[in-house]
Formats: C-alpha cells, sequence, structure tokens
C-alpha cells in the first residue's frame, strides 16, 4: 500500500443570486477548466478571468450553453479572479481559480 501527498487549495465561488448555480472545476487546475451554470439567470451571461494584475486573461459569453471550457494552459501559475455577470451587467457571481503547474 502507497500513501499519496495531496496540495489541497481552499478556493472561493460566491453566488450573489439565490437562483443560480455555479460549478467551476477542477480547482485547482494546471490545463483547462470547466464552468458550468444553471438557473434563471444563467442565460446570456459574461464570465470573465482576471491576473493579479486586474488584467483580463479569459472572457467568454455563455450565451445560453450552460457549460463551457477554457485553456488554461498559457497562463502563469497563480491565483486568478473571476466574475459572471448577466446581460444587463448585474454581477451573479465572483470567486478565484488557483493555476498550479504542470
Amino acid at each position: 500500500m502507497t500513501c499519496q501527498t495531496l496540495d489541497i487549495t481552499v478556493t472561493s465561488v460566491n453566488t450573489l443570486i439565490e437562483n443560480i448555480q455555479l460549478e467551476l472545476f477542477p480547482n485547482p487546475a494546471s490545463d483547462w477548466l470547466r464552468l458550468t451554470i444553471s438557473g434563471s439567470e444563467s442565460k446570456d451571461c459574461d464570465f470573465v478571468l482576471y491576473n493579479a494584475l486586474g488584467q483580463v486573461v479569459f472572457s467568454q459569453k455563455t450565451n445560453g450553453d450552460g457549460q463551457f471550457d477554457m485553456d488554461i494552459r498559457h497562463l502563469d501559475t497563480g491565483l486568478y479572479h473571476f466574475v459572471l455577470n448577466a446581460e444587463n451587467g448585474k454581477l451573479l457571481a465572483n470567486g478565484s481559480v488557483v493555476k498550479k503547474a504542470p
């Protein structure tokens, strides 16, 4: 029997609207992230990922799909912040993502 040491990073996802569910995984991630959104306000949302300097490193409209994958292999290792906004600009959720080394 072998033991493995796991690095666990706790990050947060703050859902600001009760009728929306957001799942972002894996987190931490090294090469890709999957975002899944559901709920009555999940149509036509804007997902934006920012680096520590506040620069946009990824942005995508959900277009009611409810799910999309993000290739993050090009990003530096570190902590990133995201926001999910409704089409009218209303903040629906925010949180953090950790990019780990491959």
